[in-house]
C-alpha cells in the first residue's frame, strides 16, 4: 500500500522535487542520466496525453479559440476598382493581369455578340476585347451620350482566368484596396442588372458603392456571349 502511494506521489511531482528538476536526490537518477528516461516518467506523460479532457478544459479552450478569432478577422481581400460610366465596380486583384493605354480595337466582320467589341493587340497577342456597359447595364443613354460614349475609354484592363485573357475598355482606374470581408453587403437590388449573378455584393467607398462583381460568374458569361 505504501508502496503503491508513493508511486501515486512519484508520478505527480517526483521529477519537479527529487528529479533533474528538483535537488536531484532520486536514488534512480544516476542510472538514467535523465527523467525523460525513467519509465515513472514515461508512464505519467502516457497517463497526461490519454486522459480524458475535463469540461472546464473544453470549455477554457473554446472560449480562447473564440476569442482569438474574434481578434483575428476573416483576412481582407485585395481588390482593384474601377468606374464605367457612373457606376463604380471592382474585380479581385488576382484576375487582373495588367493595365494598359488605350489602343486600337479591330471590329470582327459578322459579329453577332452585343458585347465583343472586337480584338485588341496587347503585347503582341491578339486579345478580345468586352464592353462590359453591355453585360452591367446601368440605365438607359440618350443618343448624344451613346455617341460620345463610344469614343475608346481613357483605360483598358486586361483581366485572365485559367489561362484565357480579356480586354476590359473602362473609363477609370481607381487602384488597388483591401476590402475587409464584413463590409459587404449581399445585396444588388439597387443596380439593375442582366446578369444579377455576376455581382457578389455592394459596399461603401468614400462616398458612394461599388459594386464587387463575382469573377467566376463574369467569366463564364464572357465565354458564353462569344460563342
Amino acid at each position: 500500500m505504501k508502496k503503491t502511494m508513493n508511486f501515486e506521489w512519484r508520478i505527480g511531482d517526483c521529477w519537479n522535487r527529487i528529479g533533474v528538476y528538483g535537488d536531484q536526490s532520486c536514488p534512480e537518477l544516476p542510472p538514467v542520466i535523465h527523467c525523460r528516461n525513467c519509465e515513472v516518467y514515461v508512464s505519467a506523460a502516457r497517463v497526461l496525453l490519454e486522459r480524458m479532457p475535463s469540461d472546464s478544459y473544453l470549455q477554457q479552450w473554446t472560449q480562447l479559440i473564440q476569442d482569438a478569432k474574434a481578434e483575428n478577422p476573416s483576412p481582407s481581400i485585395s481588390i482593384v476598382i474601377f468606374r464605367l460610366e457612373t457606376e463604380q465596380f471592382a474585380l479581385p486583384t488576382q484576375v487582373i493581369h495588367h493595365i494598359t493605354d488605350l489602343r486600337t480595337v479591330h471590329r470582327l466582320p459578322h459579329n453577332k455578340s452585343e458585347c465583343l467589341t472586337g480584338l485588341v493587340n496587347v503585347q503582341g497577342e491578339l486579345l478580345l476585347c468586352i464592353s462590359l456597359s453591355k453585360v452591367l447595364p446601368y440605365g438607359q443613354t440618350t443618343d448624344e451620350e451613346s455617341t460620345s460614349s463610344h469614343r475608346i475609354p481613357p483605360r483598358l484592363m486586361v483581366i485572365q482566368a485559367g489561362g484565357e485573357r480579356w480586354v476590359l475598355p473602362v473609363n477609370e482606374i481607381f487602384g488597388m484596396y483591401q476590402l475587409h470581408p464584413a463590409d459587404i453587403e449581399y445585396d444588388s437590388d439597387e443596380l439593375s442588372l442582366s446578369e444579377p449573378s455576376l455581382v457578389k455584393g455592394t459596399f461603401r467607398w468614400k462616398n458612394g458603392n461599388v459594386h464587387l462583381l463575382d469573377e467566376a460568374q463574369l467569366f463564364k458569361y464572357l465565354k458564353r456571349s462569344v460563342h
